[in-house]
């Protein structure tokens, strides 16, 4: 059998020289930099790389109340001035998700970056075996739950709007809910 392709040339699992959150070309001081997902993982590591960065605030979305604890623990170990916030919110709670983005945009009068990092990955096995059930649930966490992130940010940016003719507040949204650039893909790959 021939080898797969690759979706990615190159990847790494580490900052190196160039993407330093910390350097001064890439500063986010002042922004309201909002993380979903931020209970483990790539959202952990997120959360970790752009407190760096010197924004003004850093929230914190997830479903597990000790995950979001153990995050915001590990981003104020190394950054203590930094203000951090956790929501506890399940994506598929289109209200909930809502409620959170709006409770922000109230105290921070705006949300200048997302970073969405939560999705739900079905188990990678061939499309004749995978659970209905497990495949529609990755779906709605990854797929609807963008939609829901994508609609909340936009929509609570704009109620803080006061003044008549403003524009909407530009939101700078960062989506890294695929697991497509980790797997190379191979007969009868599934969800």
């Amino acid at each position: 059998m021939a080898p797969q392709p690759s979706y990615t040339k190159l990847t790494h699992s580490a900052t190196y020289p160039a993407i330093n959150p910390s350097l001064p070309g890439l500063s986010n001081d002042g922004k309201v930099i909002l993380i979903t997902g931020a209970t483990g993982g790539i959202g952990r590591a997120t959360a970790s790389s752009f407190a760096a960065s010197g924004p003004r605030a850093l929230i914190l979305l997830g479903r597990r109340p000790d995950g979001l604890a153990e995050t915001a623990k590990l981003v104020r170990s190394s950054h203590g001035t930094l203000t951090v916030q956790t929501h506890k919110v399940d994506l598929c709670d289109g209200a909930g998700v809502r409620r959170a983005f709006d409770q922000v945009v109230a105290e921070f009068s705006g949300i200048d970056i997302v970073v969405h990092c939560a999705g739900a990955l079905a188990p990678v096995v061939p499309i004749l075996d995978a659970d209905p059930n497990t495949f529609l649930d990755g779906y709605k966490t990854t797929v609807v739950g963008t939609l829901t992130v994508a609609q909340s940010a936009v929509l609570a940016n704009r109620s803080a709007i006061t003044n008549e003719g403003a524009k909407d507040r530009e939101i700078i949204f960062i989506n890294l809910t695929t697991a497509g650039i980790l797997f190379t893909p191979f007969h009868g790959m599934g969800a």
